[in-house]
């Protein structure tokens, strides 16, 4: 194990100097270079066996969340470098939540995806999804291999050429059948995958249990009142999706479909 991590505090402090770029030269620079230099310190101690190291990976967590905020960038390597400080850190929530983060903003990136698994997997808490989020998941299974830009080129493209087709058809008097089906074929996929994205991504608010000592689960907005909805709290990492918001609890589904309510401060959204 220890061996494991080492390899993987090695390779990301290559990622962290990539990490920088794209970042406007401000206050985000300077915490961007606290961070490479804590994670550079906490890997050196974590080859020498020292148990401090997670305190350093964690220090590092804490100014790349800063930069973020203060550079205001959507940058997904930003959250991945956050999301690799603090999985070395042992902070399994908020790495899953940066890693997350990364995915809407590159769902196209391998490293993203493959860091978000690993995360995903030190939860230790395995929620079988019921039949909505698997067909959530089949319906977005299209963003890791198509970009965004391409499907909007092709909306583009095939609305102007269905048009420049039917025009010329006016114009001939005899419109060309095929073009006229691909192209408006290509435009309605495009935007429907466009819009089918959109539409799931908002249709209810993911969120990550991010408190380290988990969240506790109710039946209700209330912890005095309310009798646990399950027999243990929900463990740092646990992904939901937020319906509700009331009196600082939040009602929330598993992916398996349950529902609890969770005091607010012990989830973040997405």
């Amino acid at each position: 194990m220890n061996t494991r991590l080492t390899l993987i505090a090695a390779v990301l402090c290559w990622v962290f100097c990539a990490g920088a770029s794209g970042v406007p030269m401000s206050d985000a620079a300077s915490y961007i270079e606290r961070a490479e230099a804590a994670f550079a310190e906490g890997a050196a101690m974590h080859a020498e066996g020292d148990r401090g190291a997670r305190s350093r990976f964690a220090e590092a967590a804490a100014f790349y969340e800063r930069a973020i905020e203060a550079s205001g960038v959507r940058n997904h390597r930003l959250h991945l470098n956050l999301g690799n400080a603090a999985m070395l850190s042992g902070d399994v929530g908020r790495a899953v939540l940066a890693y997350k983060r990364a995915d809407r903003l590159a769902p196209r990136s391998s490293r993203v995806r493959e860091s978000l698994a690993f995360a995903r997997a030190s939860v230790g808490v395995e929620l079988r999804p019921d039949a909505r989020e698997r067909g959530r998941s089949l319906l977005l299974a299209w963003r890791g291999l198509v970009p965004r830009q391409l499907l909007l080129a092709g909306f583009i493209g095939g609305y102007a050429l269905f048009w420049i087709a039917l025009a010329s058809g006016v114009i001939w008097r005899k419109p060309p059948p095929v073009l006229l089906g691909v192209s408006a074929g290509v435009a309605v996929l495009s935007i429907t995958l466009l819009l089918v994205e959109r539409s799931i991504l908002h249709s209810a608010e993911e969120g990550v249990v991010v408190s380290p000592a988990g969240a506790d689960a109710r039946l209700g907005p209330g912890e005095g009142v309310y009798a646990p909805a399950f027999d243990r709290p929900l463990s740092p990492g646990v992904e939901v999706r937020i319906l509700e918001s009331r009196d600082g609890w939040l009602r929330v589904r598993l992916p398996d479909g349950r529902e609890a309510w969770t005091p607010g401060t012990a989830v973040e959204r997405v």
